[in-house]
């Protein structure tokens, strides 16, 4: 019952696509470790890979810090499944406005790279 290996086994599974072998790893790692944010973030898009969208909310939600887009996107993908359709909006706004820093962080000042 170590919850770290439970996370590490839970989100290997994840990104091998086996979401429901991976289900009962991440559940144990946030019940053992229920501040591991990024165990709550994989346990969401197991979630939503199974059509889970009211179970991938919360979990969703508790790994907000760690977004850079990506759980902004798959909240908004689950709010607007369960009909929350202001919530989906503003998730996607904030997925936008991440993914618009990033590039810009990524860039710099200095704009695009020009052509060869």
């Amino acid at each position: 019952e170590n919850g770290d290996w439970r996370y590490l086994l839970g989100n290997l599974l994840l990104q091998l696509k086996r979401d429901e072998d991976a289900l009962p790893h991440l559940q144990a790692a946030t019940r053992l470790l229920p501040d591991l944010l990024p165990a709550h973030e994989a346990l969401g898009r197991v979630y939503l890979d199974l059509d889970k969208p009211e179970d991938a909310v919360p979990h969703l939600e508790k790994a907000r810090p760690l977004d850079d887009g990506s759980i902004s996107f798959a909240l908004s993908a689950a709010y607007r499944k369960l009909g929350r359709q202001q919530e989906a909006r503003a998730a996607l706004a904030r997925y936008q406005a991440l993914s618009k820093q990033q590039s810009t962080t990524v860039l710099g000042n200095e704009g695009p790279i020009p052509p060869p």
